[in-house]
């Protein structure tokens, strides 16, 4: 112990010895109690995440719950406007040259069609006539080439509805309700 003589014959050592001696031996119980409970602590420390991650799932799961019931009510919707729409066969067929007829028209005059909603149609005596919400976007020569392009198709056309937006740019938008009347 000749290498802490130096130390131990210091008078404030003497003085405060028992002091020191504590402190070093509190010291190293402290490390080996931190050592000890250091692997516990950051087991309960990954507890605690997993407990956060796992909320975070759950809250995940409901949101999911609530647009899938939201999506089926929306499909629900759908179904129910679809099945008021009277489409037979023929009809089908039909629909499916007038977006056709649509798609042509809109590359022909340089419009865009934004939406085209069929709505429910309606029978007369010896006609069927069906309807369509148009949403279309381009310049104003080119929303009148489109009606032009319609008409020259071979259908009975006629715009119900024209409605567009109140702007001075070179492109316009609107809304065209436009029939189609079909000999049956």
């Amino acid at each position: 112990m000749k290498q802490f003589a130096f130390i131990t014959d210091n008078p404030g050592f003497r003085k405060y010895r028992f002091e020191i001696l504590s402190a070093i031996v509190l010291a190293v119980i402290l490390g080996l109690v931190l050592y000890i409970i250091q692997p516990l602590a950051s087991s309960c420390m990954d507890n605690v995440s997993d407990l956060f991650g796992r909320k975070e799932a759950i809250a995940e799961a409901q949101n999911f719950e609530k647009n899938l019931k939201r999506v089926i009510g929306q499909n629900n919707e759908l179904k129910a406007k679809a099945a008021g729409l009277k489409m037979n066969m023929s009809n089908g067929r039909t629909l499916s040259n007038i977006y056709a007829m649509v798609n042509t028209a809109s590359s022909s005059s340089g419009i865009t069609v934004v939406t085209t909603n069929a709505l429910p149609e309606e029978e007369g005596g010896n006609y069927i006539r069906l309807r369509f919400d148009i949403e279309v976007k381009g310049p104003y020569n080119a929303v009148g080439g489109f009606l032009e392009s319609m008409e020259k198709s071979g259908y009975i056309v006629s715009v119900d509805e024209l409605v567009m937006d109140n702007t001075f740019g070179p492109e316009l938008s609107g809304k065209l309700r436009i029939s189609l009347y079909l000999y049956k």
